[in-house]
């Protein structure tokens, strides 16, 4: 591909260790303000706080300790999802369980998805110029690593579409196929159909069986067997294996055509 992808996972680690940086500091900085702020009051002779004193205390000093401690155990979970252990992490999780309670585990858990997508578009950014030198089929592996988490990768399904969508821009029609099968996964059929047709007219016949396959899932309208007949003849007649299997099966079975055995047999 020509470009070093090794250090994706240094990248990630650094920026994971910056971001406990600063939470760290977070955390200290306001536990001493706070025992600052506590010896003043008590040099004033004030004894028994006040509301607004006590509400200037949470939001200063409790909020900002429980929102970094957070962090750190959202950036312990990002560690182990891309290095598949704890490691030094591990202590990093324990602390800021014990500073935020079971509060700061739920945050943590709401915070680790949208921080592992913003860490993840910075990682693209950050070889968005180098992608210049990639063609479609490199996309094509670079989304199949992403998607999978194979090769060292990092799995990402927002890197593995974004490489997808790069591949089908230079007209790979495996590239259709896979972003059909992200818009079928989330019940998106027309729009997967409009990208399984992309890859059959680009040459990949196996966008007919898929297109047929779209079709069978809303089976409760015959209009779609027939449909799905249609794809599956089309497949067969570019020899698709799999079109010509269920093209055997329809004759067969005599769905949404003509029952015919012996014209089923000769395609199985």
């Amino acid at each position: 591909m020509g470009i070093n992808w090794f250090s994706r996972k240094e990248l990630v680690k650094k920026w994971l260790k910056q971001i406990n940086i600063i939470a760290t500091l977070i955390i200290l900085v306001s536990i001493i303000y706070f025992f600052i702020f506590l010896s003043f009051a008590f040099n004033d002779n004030i004894i028994a706080l006040g509301e607004v004193l006590w509400f200037l205390i949470v939001c200063w000093e409790v909020i900002p300790i429980a929102i970094a401690s957070s962090y750190l155990c959202a950036t312990s979970l990002i560690y182990k999802e891309i290095t598949g252990r704890f490691g030094s992490y591990l202590a990093t999780l324990i602390i800021g369980i014990l500073i935020s309670g079971f509060t700061g585990w739920i945050i943590a858990v709401i915070l680790k998805d949208p921080l592992r997508r913003r860490l993840y578009r910075r990682l693209e950014k950050h070889f968005e110029k180098q992608w210049v030198s990639l063609d479609a089929n490199d996309f094509l592996i670079l989304g199949y690593d992403y998607s999978s988490g194979r090769n060292g990768k990092m799995r990402s399904e927002h890197l593995a579409i974004n490489c997808f969508i790069k591949a089908a821009e230079l007209n790979h029609p495996k590239a259709y196929l896979e972003l059909g099968f992200f818009e079928e996964d989330s019940g998106n059929y027309e729009s997967a159909r409009n990208l399984y047709l992309k890859a059959f007219t680009l040459g990949d016949e196996k966008g007919a069986y898929y297109m047929a396959r779209t079709f069978e899932k809303c089976h409760f309208l015959s209009q779609n067997e027939e449909e799905a007949f249609d794809w599956y003849k089309k497949g067969a007649d570019a020899n698709e294996p799999l079109c010509q299997y269920y093209l055997g099966l329809a004759y067969l079975n005599g769905k949404a055509v003509t029952k015919n055995e012996q014209l089923g047999l000769q395609f199985m």
